[in-house]
């Protein structure tokens, strides 16, 4: 239905759209912004450009918490990631863009292996992001076992990201670390645009990204087709990708709208590995030999599609549900196997909420589920020798998994703020059933999380005129996956618990300097329990278990400020700019295990490894009136530990990166070409590491996936915006 729909549109319209405006006379919206209490009014909609004044956050309205609220009047942390910070960073991945939040840190060893961490949470995943909750609007990108995959997702497909840097609860499921959520464009900014993005650079980087956009009074939509190429700067580092995707709005009679996505992707990508530390320090670019000697790769194709329909009701109810769908097949040829998973899940969602509006004060009240199934095959044939001959069957295996959300919530919201109130119930399971070729036996079982009930209450008040404070307290989980549950022996472990955690924060958010300024600060307390730990028993062989506790605490501060001054005040700088805007984000954390025993060893006292233990960014972005721009983007990272017994630490590194550009606008038609100066000063850094890196046999340990060294990328925007009439 999802297909049809995104065929009949565009054969329908047959027009071409660009992904990213960037006339100065045509602004970019940070979300669908309107007012508290007010209907969705496109006139009343504050724009955020890439090129003009992008700090009065005040104003701007988000959707976490499962409420559109300005974003100063949130009550909660969360991290905004504006279109003018996309645009301002335009490789083909996500993750540099939302490593600029305060408080998320992300590992980037290759394209396909990644690793996003929020408060600390989720580092000690191996190859991946865990713990954490994604969603590209409401599709989630987070599958059964917990593993969520944002870098497949095209940044020509998002509009901007929110970061939810606590367990979210009634809104997205009790996440343990947070929730990523990644927005397409907001239904009133569609407009009918044809564009192209190619982009080139070091090592053999090509992409190009055709863009194609309608709107017409009922129908708006964006058809984005990317391929792109990459020769890589280590060993065995080359990929190949295409992706193809889709939204869609449709008006419907009596006030309704119908919204679809789909989004198609494969890649085959080589696997360099991780490296030891000499052959980092002499020899960045190699690959690990046994993953160079049999030419590993992932080859894998992924998808997802998604249909859901808004509502409202009378007497101020509103409802909306959704049904959605994803899927994945991947073959990965690794030195010790050849293993091939095949996944497909189904899920729904519902919601439905009303508000009492009352003098002075409004109530609003939601309830809603989240249901899915997925169903998961995989097997592992013998890689002969490491020389990428296949051999004997090893294994092949299923996995049923259920999960079940259900939530209530409850705001109030009253002139000098608002308190919100959410629950969230869950149950979950997981059916597994392995059939050994080498034991020759066949173990199955079933492991069952319990009913878990994680709350949430959250406040946000008005101090002065424009400064707020918010403070919440939060439940959080995270189910284990399959290989977390299974002992040695390859049976389900019942006694397996979700790891759980309470969260404390309290922050200031708002305005500054005549609302040229702008200030977020938080401070967090994470009471994390029944730690999972992951023993890694062989090359590809996990044993979990639950080992004790850890405490996480911080400070996050983003600070931002136009030099420029707002509602055209004049200013001498004014002749010469039209936009020059400072960006500063500092983390300050303090992780540490305060009952960890593992294999008899006592850790408690210990930094959690894989996070560093400050951070610090700053983006300064200038746009000349006649049309030049620049950006510049510099980041510290401080030490981080490698290992639980803190005996092997990274070394601290700054990275910056310096992009320069012009634009010309005539007419309908605007062109951008732009130029990429990346790690300027040739820092020799980690860009991921692997934590506990086990050594076997004769080999030391790896723990390294070395970062790029100074290298050049640029390419050309085109755009031609027929729709307009001016």
């Amino acid at each position: 239905m999802v297909l049809l729909f995104l065929v009949f549109f565009c054969a329908g319209s047959m027009i071409y759209a660009s992904p990213v405006k960037h006339e100065t006379d045509t602004a970019l919206t940070t979300s669908s912004i309107f007012s508290n209490s007010e209907p969705q009014n496109p006139d009343s909609l504050t724009k955020i450009n890439p090129f003009e004044n992008t700090v009065l956050l005040q104003e701007v309205v988000v959707e976490a918490y499962n409420q559109q609220r300005k974003l100063v009047s949130t009550p909660g942390s969360l991290s905004l990631i504006e279109p003018g910070q996309l645009f301002m960073q335009p490789g083909p991945g996500l993750i540099t863009s939302l490593n600029n939040a305060s408080g998320l840190f992300a590992h980037s060893g290759t394209f396909n292996t990644s690793r996003i961490t929020i408060r600390g949470i989720g580092a000690r995943i191996p190859y991946a992001t865990g713990r954490i909750r994604a969603y590209f609007d409401d599709i989630p990108l987070t599958n059964g076992s917990g593993t969520s995959i944002i870098e497949y997702v095209d940044p020509a497909l998002i509009q901007y990201a929110e970061i939810i840097k606590s367990p979210a609860t009634s809104a997205y499921g009790a996440g343990l670390g947070g929730t990523v959520l990644l927005r397409s464009k907001p239904v009133e900014e569609y407009t009918s645009l044809i564009g192209n993005h190619f982009h080139t650079g070091a090592f053999g980087m090509i992409n190009n990204t055709l863009s194609l956009e309608a709107a017409t009074k009922d129908l708006k939509g964006r058809l984005v087709h990317s391929i792109g190429s990459f020769d890589g700067y280590r060993e065995n580092n080359a990929h190949n990708r295409h992706m193809i995707g889709a939204t869609g709005h449709m008006k419907l009679k009596n006030d309704s709208q119908l919204s679809a996505i789909i989004l198609l992707h494969s890649m085959k990508a080589f696997i360099p590995s991780s490296i030891d530390s000499a052959n980092y320090e002499n020899s960045p670019e190699s690959a690990a030999a046994n993953w160079l000697k049999t030419k590993g790769f992932e080859d894998g194709t992924r998808g997802l599609a998604g249909l859901s329909l808004k509502k409202n009701l009378k007497k101020n109810w509103n409802l909306s549900a959704g049904l959605y769908t994803s899927f994945s097949q991947e073959h990965e040829l690794r030195p010790f196997d050849m293993f091939d998973e095949d996944r497909m899940l189904g899920g729904l969602k519902l919601k439905t909420s009303k508000i009492v509006s009352m003098p002075n004060v409004d109530f609003r009240f939601a309830a809603g589920t989240e249901i899915f199934v997925e169903k998961v095959q995989f097997s592992n044939k013998q890689n002969i020798g490491g020389a990428g001959t296949a051999g004997n069957p090893i294994s092949t295996n299923e996995e049923l998994i259920r999960s079940a959300n259900f939530f209530l919530q409850g705001d109030i919201d009253f002139n000098k703020g608002n308190v919100s109130f959410g629950l969230n119930f869950h149950d979950s399971d997981i059916h597994f059933e392995n059939n050994s070729f080498v034991s020759n036996a066949i173990i199955s079982g079933t492991y069952n999380n319990g009913f878990i009930i994680s709350p949430r209450i959250g406040t946000n008040l008005k101090l002065v005129k424009s400064h707020h404070v918010f403070l919440s307290l939060s439940h959080g989980f995270s189910p284990p996956a399959l290989s977390e549950t299974l002992n040695p022996g390859g049976e389900i472990n019942p006694d397996i618990k979700p790891e759980k955690s309470l969260n404390y924060e309290a922050g200031l958010r708002g305005s500054l300097w005549k609302s040229r300024g702008w200030y977020d600060i938080t401070f967090f307390v994470m009471d994390v329990t029944n730690l999972l730990v992951a023993e890694r028993v062989g090359e590809d062989a996990w044993v979990g278990r639950n080992a004790g506790a850890s405490l996480h605490k911080g400070i996050e501060a983003e600070v931002l400020y136009s030099f420029i001054g707002s509602n055209n005040q004049p200013s001498s700088i004014n002749r010469f700019f039209n936009a020059l805007d400072l960006k500063l984000s500092a983390t300050l954390n303090n992780f540490r295990f305060t009952d960890f025993t593992d294999l008899g060893k006592d850790y408690s006292g210990k930094l959690i490894p894989g996070i560093p233990e400050n951070i610090f960014s700053a983006t300064l972005n200038v746009q000349m009136i006649k049309g030049a721009y620049a950006g510049l983007n510099y980041r510290f990272v401080d030490r981080m530990a490698m290992n639980d017994a803190n005996t092997k630490f990274t070394k601290s590194y700054q990275i910056a990166d310096i992009l320069i550009g012009y634009k010309l606008s005539r007419r309908k038609v605007n062109i951008d070409f732009y130029l990429n100066l990346q790690n300027v000063f040739n820092q020799k850094y980690a860009s991921m590491i692997l934590i506990n890196a086990p050594s076997f046999g004769t080999q030391t340990a790896r723990f390294y996936y070395p970062g790029m060294p100074f290298h050049v990328n640029g390419g050309i925007r085109f755009m031609w915006n027929y729709g307009r009439t001016n």
